[in-house]
């Protein structure tokens, strides 16, 4: 009998036996067994391989990617916040203010009134009045204290950038933004309103539109459609009848004096579409202009009519969805407050 068969059989008499230690005493080379030959890999397999490879590197590179532009885009966003946030237009008397005089309404008419004198200021009859005439309107002793701090507020924010044009609020919406405007169409698509850098961009006027609306046929404001709500997205709410028909005016507050204007029209077009035209040939061409437009609308609001001398607002942004595709609102101006 052998070491391994006594400890296995007599254990009780090999207490010391081990036959682990007994087999790495009696080990020879030519019991150890060479590892076995690798195959070469096939063409097919190298291909898999490096396929499995590649998915794995560009699985890790979309993360990253997209890591990085939530990232950015938070970034933005919380940088827009903080530009936007300090610049809201407030008019009217804080409340139980007993230091600011009281609000004295003046030369406020409905857009469809007409002038007997050169102190009504109706958009139709102003397009005539001479600075002689304007003069003798603010020498009438009375003021009207919301659109002097309107002016006050403008020309503050004029001094951070020279491109202030104005201001716009829509009720019941996340519209309430300064209106900036440049030479360039594209620039405020990439920049606030105080120029510095920002994919959120700014609300701005179409640079062939004057700073007087009163002398543009059809004054078109662009914004972009932020998924945060900001800018014009909530534009979007005009889709629903119900607000459609409910929230009927925007108000335009310049520094001629604060423009209000009645939702006729929202709808979806393509970019080409001639819906920001702003200049015409004669006033019956931009009437046949304002009725088409209103046409195109998927609500209508059949007491709205249109003449030759009517002022009209385009509010137009991305939908997010078709590249080529755009939101179009579009109201008629039926007061002027100064």
């Amino acid at each position: 009998m052998n070491y391994e068969e006594t400890f296995i059989s007599e254990p009780e008499d090999n207490v010391d036996g081990d036959p682990f230690l007994y087999s790495l005493e009696t080990l020879t080379p030519d019991d150890i067994a060479p590892p076995p030959e690798k195959k070469p890999k096939t063409a097919s397999e190298r291909i898999a391989e490096a396929s499995r490879i590649a998915v794995l590197v560009l699985c890790i590179a979309v993360f990253a990617g997209s890591l990085f532009y939530i990232l950015r885009t938070l970034y933005y966003y919380n940088l827009a916040n903080k530009i936007y946030s300090d610049i809201k237009l407030e008019l009217d008397d804080p409340p139980g203010d007993a230091t600011v005089a009281p609000l004295v309404i003046s030369a406020v008419r409905t857009a469809s009134e007409s002038s007997k004198s050169p102190t009504t200021v109706d958009f139709i009859n102003s397009m005539s009045l001479t600075n002689e005439d304007y003069a003798q309107m603010s020498q009438s002793g009375s003021t009207n204290q919301r659109v002097a701090r309107l002016k006050a507020k403008l020309n503050a924010w004029k001094q951070q950038s020279n491109d202030v044009y104005g201001y716009i609020k829509i009720a019941n919406t996340n519209i309430d933004d300064i209106i900036v405007q440049t030479t360039d169409d594209d620039y405020y698509l990439t920049h606030s309103w105080k120029g510095d850098y920002l994919p959120n961009g700014a609300i701005y006027a179409d640079h062939r539109n004057y700073k007087n609306v009163l002398k543009n046929f059809n004054t078109v404001l662009y914004g972009h459609h932020m998924t945060d709500g900001t800018m014009f997205n909530t534009l979007d709410y005009f889709f629903k009848e119900e607000f459609f028909r409910n929230n009927r005016y925007i108000e335009i507050y310049t520094f001629d004096g604060i423009f209000t204007y009645e939702v006729f029209a929202v709808y979806i077009i393509d970019m080409y579409y001639p819906y920001i035209r702003t200049a015409f040939n004669s006033g019956e061409e931009f009437k046949e202009f304002a009725y088409k437009m209103k046409s195109n609308s998927i609500f209508q609001h059949d007491d709205i009519e249109f003449n030759e001398n009517d002022r009209i607002l385009t509010l137009s942004t991305c939908t997010n969805r078709v590249q080529t595709d755009r939101i179009a609102v579009q109201a008629k101006l039926v007061k002027i407050e100064r």
